[in-house]
Protein backbone atom coordinates (compact mmCIF):
# COMPACT_ATOMS: atom_id res chain seq x y z
CA UNK A 1 0.00 0.00 0.00
CA UNK A 2 2.80 2.43 0.88
CA UNK A 3 4.52 1.79 -2.45
CA UNK A 4 1.34 2.96 -4.19
CA UNK A 5 1.01 6.08 -2.03
CA UNK A 6 1.30 9.29 -4.04
CA UNK A 7 4.17 11.68 -3.30
CA UNK A 8 1.75 14.42 -2.24
CA UNK A 9 -1.47 14.03 -0.34
CA UNK A 10 -4.77 14.52 -2.09
CA UNK A 11 -8.38 13.56 -1.69
CA UNK A 12 -7.49 9.95 -0.93
CA UNK A 13 -8.26 6.73 -2.67
CA UNK A 14 -11.67 5.36 -3.49
CA UNK A 15 -12.76 2.07 -1.95
CA UNK A 16 -12.24 0.38 -5.31
CA UNK A 17 -8.69 1.74 -5.56
CA UNK A 18 -7.90 0.26 -2.13
CA UNK A 19 -9.29 -3.10 -3.23
CA UNK A 20 -7.35 -2.99 -6.51
CA UNK A 21 -4.07 -2.12 -4.78
CA UNK A 22 -4.61 -4.88 -2.24
CA UNK A 23 -5.26 -7.38 -5.03
CA UNK A 24 -2.10 -6.28 -6.85
CA UNK A 25 -0.13 -6.63 -3.59
CA UNK A 26 -1.65 -10.10 -3.13
CA UNK A 27 -3.15 -9.28 0.26
CA UNK A 28 -4.53 -12.53 1.64
CA UNK A 29 -8.28 -13.04 2.01
CA UNK A 30 -9.52 -10.37 -0.38
CA UNK A 31 -13.14 -10.84 0.73
CA UNK A 32 -12.35 -9.92 4.35
CA UNK A 33 -10.25 -6.97 3.16
CA UNK A 34 -13.11 -5.71 0.98
CA UNK A 35 -15.60 -6.09 3.87
CA UNK A 36 -13.35 -3.94 6.07
CA UNK A 37 -13.16 -1.28 3.35
CA UNK A 38 -16.86 -1.35 2.50
CA UNK A 39 -17.98 -1.26 6.16
CA UNK A 40 -15.56 1.58 7.07
CA UNK A 41 -14.48 -0.63 9.98
CA UNK A 42 -11.30 1.36 10.68
CA UNK A 43 -12.39 4.89 9.71
CA UNK A 44 -12.82 6.03 13.34
CA UNK A 45 -9.37 4.65 14.23
CA UNK A 46 -7.78 6.40 11.23
CA UNK A 47 -9.57 9.69 11.98
CA UNK A 48 -8.48 9.53 15.63
CA UNK A 49 -4.87 8.73 14.66
CA UNK A 50 -4.84 11.58 12.15
CA UNK A 51 -6.15 14.03 14.78
CA UNK A 52 -3.53 12.99 17.34
CA UNK A 53 -0.67 13.10 14.82
CA UNK A 54 -1.82 16.51 13.60
CA UNK A 55 -1.95 17.86 17.17
CA UNK A 56 1.59 16.63 17.77
CA UNK A 57 2.88 18.05 14.48
CA UNK A 58 3.74 14.67 12.98
CA UNK A 59 3.72 15.26 9.22
CA UNK A 60 2.83 11.82 7.88
CA UNK A 61 4.47 8.64 6.72
CA UNK A 62 7.07 7.47 6.89
CA UNK A 63 7.75 8.83 10.34
CA UNK A 64 9.52 7.15 13.22
CA UNK A 65 9.48 8.19 16.86
CA UNK A 66 11.79 6.37 19.24
CA UNK A 67 11.66 7.01 22.99
CA UNK A 68 9.60 10.14 22.37
CA UNK A 69 12.07 11.63 19.89
CA UNK A 70 11.50 11.93 16.14
CA UNK A 71 14.13 9.99 14.22
CA UNK A 72 15.49 11.96 11.22
CA UNK A 73 14.84 10.54 7.74
CA UNK A 74 18.57 10.04 7.20
CA UNK A 75 18.66 7.60 10.13
CA UNK A 76 16.40 5.08 8.44
CA UNK A 77 17.70 5.42 4.91
CA UNK A 78 19.45 2.08 5.40
CA UNK A 79 19.92 -0.52 8.10
CA UNK A 80 23.51 0.73 8.65
CA UNK A 81 22.32 4.34 9.03
CA UNK A 82 19.76 3.25 11.61
CA UNK A 83 22.34 1.19 13.47
CA UNK A 84 24.67 4.22 13.53
CA UNK A 85 21.82 6.37 14.82
CA UNK A 86 21.05 3.92 17.63
CA UNK A 87 24.74 3.59 18.58
CA UNK A 88 25.00 7.38 18.77
CA UNK A 89 22.20 7.43 21.33
CA UNK A 90 19.99 9.30 18.88
CA UNK A 91 22.11 12.41 19.08
CA UNK A 92 23.24 12.28 15.47
CA UNK A 93 22.43 10.31 12.32
CA UNK A 94 26.01 9.03 11.99
CA UNK A 95 28.24 8.67 15.05
CA UNK A 96 31.92 9.49 14.98
CA UNK A 97 34.27 6.50 14.71
CA UNK A 98 35.37 6.96 18.33
CA UNK A 99 31.76 6.71 19.52
CA UNK A 100 30.88 3.62 17.53
CA UNK A 101 34.13 1.77 18.24
CA UNK A 102 34.22 2.49 21.98
CA UNK A 103 34.36 -0.71 24.06
CA UNK A 104 31.98 -1.00 26.96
Amino acid sequence: MLESQPITEGEGWTSQQFVDIAAEAKVPDQDVFRQCIDSNKYVAWADNSYAIFSQKGIPGTPNLILNGKEVPDTAYASLKAFEDYLVSGGDQATPSPSTSSKKK
